[in-house]
């Protein structure tokens, strides 16, 4: 896979999740199972944790030009991909959960919040390195 379309995987990946984590709340809106001041509650809580993340990959996503295209290893690719999944999985599994009438939304805001914060260690320096490569020539 070409650095370009690992950068574009990768960014994806997040664009999804976040997508997947708004689509639910909106689904628990729209289905009645939450009302508007935990809908607001949630998205604040969805966009605290993901700008971060988003926000820098589709920063260096649509500055960087082909010619300067990141040359970062493949492992260094599979790293962040790896650490990205997980993140992603264990934040969205509380939303998730409330699909199912499991929880509540309150609980579910907390415990992504929480897991978010916990985990950062592992997935901001993966992605971050791999984004902040310098361009191979």
């Amino acid at each position: 896979m070409s650095a370009s379309r690992a950068r574009f995987a990768l960014t994806l990946l997040w664009h999804v999740a976040f997508a997947v984590g708004l689509a639910i709340a909106v689904h628990l809106y729209l289905t009645d199972w939450v009302e508007a001041d935990n809908l607001e509650a949630c998205l604040k809580q969805l966009n605290s944790l993901y700008v971060p993340y988003v926000g820098v990959m589709a920063t260096f996503y649509f500055t960087r030009s082909v010619a300067d295209d990141i040359g970062a290893a493949p492992s260094r690719f599979a790293l962040a991909i790896a650490t990205s999944l997980a993140w992603n999985v264990f934040v969205l599994l509380f939303l998730v959960r409330l699909e199912f009438g499991r929880g509540t939304i309150e609980e579910a805001i907390e415990q992504m919040a929480s897991t978010g914060r916990l985990l950062s260690w592992l997935v901001a320096p993966a992605v971050g390195y791999y984004f902040a490569q310098p361009a191979k020539k």
